[in-house]
C-alpha cells in the first residue's frame, strides 16, 4: 500500500505513514497544521481529538524528516498539512489497498492502529500489511 502511495503520490505517501506511524485517526490527521508540529520533540499536538480533547503524538525521525520536507515545499503555516475531507482519505486508503489487492472497507479506515487489530499469533496486523507493500 505504501509502495503504491510513493509511486503514485508524496502527499499520500505522508499521510499514509503518518497515519501509521502516529495512529491518529482520520479526523485528527485532516486538522493538523504545520504549527501543531514540534520538530525538536518529535511530536504532533493533536488539537481536535476524540472527545474534544487534545493529546500529544510521537513519531519517529524518518517521518518528521519527511514531514518537515513537504511542510516546507508547501509553504503555508497556517492551512492544514493535508487538506482532504474524510471521505477522500477514506478513499485513498481504500484505492492503495486495492492496488495492493487488499479489500479495506472505508468503515474500517478512521484509526488504522484498530483497523488492523493483532494477528493470532500477536503481531501486529497493519504492520505486516505495510511491510506486504513496501519496496
Amino acid at each position: 500500500m505504501l509502495r503504491a502511495a510513493k509511486m503514485c503520490s508524496q502527499r499520500d505517501f505522508l499521510l499514509l505513514r503518518f497515519m501509521w506511524r502516529t495512529e491518529v485517526r482520520v479526523s485528527e490527521v485532516i486538522n493538523v497544521t504545520p504549527n501543531d508540529i514540534e520538530y525538536k520533540n518529535s511530536v504532533v499536538n493533536i488539537r481536535k481529538a476524540k472527545g474534544g480533547r487534545q493529546r500529544r503524538v510521537l513519531f519517529d525521525q524518518e517521518t518528521l524528516r519527511m514531514l518537515s520536507d513537504y511542510v516546507l515545499a508547501l509553504n503555508t503555516p497556517d492551512p492544514p498539512v493535508f487538506p482532504l475531507s474524510r471521505a477522500q482519505v477514506f478513499n485513498l486508503v481504500k484505492r492503495y489497498g486495492d492496488t495492493g489487492g487488499l479489500k479495506i472497507h472505508p468503515r474500517a479506515t478512521p484509526q488504522l492502529c484498530n483497523t488492523f487489530g493483532t494477528l493470532r499469533d500477536g503481531s501486529n496486523a497493519f504492520t505486516a500489511f505495510i511491510r506486504a507493500f513496501q519496496p
